[in-house]
């Protein structure tokens, strides 16, 4: 499992619009969401124990820090927004407290969310936006998702990863290749080892093993 860093094309604006063909992207995490569509074929999301098939017009969100893999099948065509977890925080203060839906269901992608979408994807392709355009465009589509795929986040879930727990995260994609144990881990960063076991289960819904 690797760290996925991006360059985002505006500093102002951080977000990034992919549309290619997507066959295997091994298990791997990031700070930013990650909003996929199926333009057309097939192609397979594991999220933590979850896999989910999606068929064309099908959306999932990837929330950031969750450990996730992609298969898609020959000459699929996907549409990614990729949006960086800071610039949703600022815009949008109330989403601290709150989470996407994943995978939302028929009826929510019937009421708007394909077509909004798809609207933004057509925008982004021409390729010509002003900044202003661009800011207008990626607000839009974070008001539609926030009507219709805004929720609470569960009591028993982590609400919030401050610093220390990023440093965490960014020690482990950076020292992957020396064995790092749990215990060495939780000496690093003076963590009770049972604690940052009981934190990374809930962040990635797997059991620390005495090895990572």
């Amino acid at each position: 499992m690797y760290f996925e860093k991006v360059n985002f094309t505006d500093g102002d604006l951080p977000y990034n619009h992919l549309l290619h063909e997507v066959r295997l992207v091994p298990f791997h995490w990031h700070e930013f969401i990650e909003i996929i569509m199926v333009i057309e074929g097939q192609l397979s999301v594991h999220i933590g124990k979850e896999t989910y098939e999606l068929n064309k017009e099908d959306v999932i969100i990837v929330p950031s820090l969750v450990r996730h893999s992609l298969e898609g099948t020959a000459g699929n065509i996907v549409s990614v927004i990729q949006i960086s977890s800071e610039f949703i925080n600022q815009e949008m203060p109330s989403y601290r407290d709150k989470m996407f839906v994943v995978k939302p269901d028929k009826v929510i992608l019937e009421s708007g969310i394909v077509k909004e979408l798809v609207q933004f994807a057509v925008i982004e392709l021409k390729g010509n936006l002003s900044r202003i355009e661009r800011k207008i465009n990626i607000l839009q589509l974070l008001v539609t998702l926030t009507e219709l795929l805004l929720i609470e986040r569960d009591s028993s879930e982590i609400e919030h990863l401050d610093d220390l727990m990023f440093k965490i995260l960014f020690y482990i994609n950076d020292n992957i290749s020396n064995q790092l144990t749990l215990s060495s881990l939780a000496k690093q960063f003076n963590f009770n080892q049972s604690y940052l076991s009981r934190l990374f289960k809930k962040i990635w819904e797997s059991i620390f093993q005495s090895t990572l």
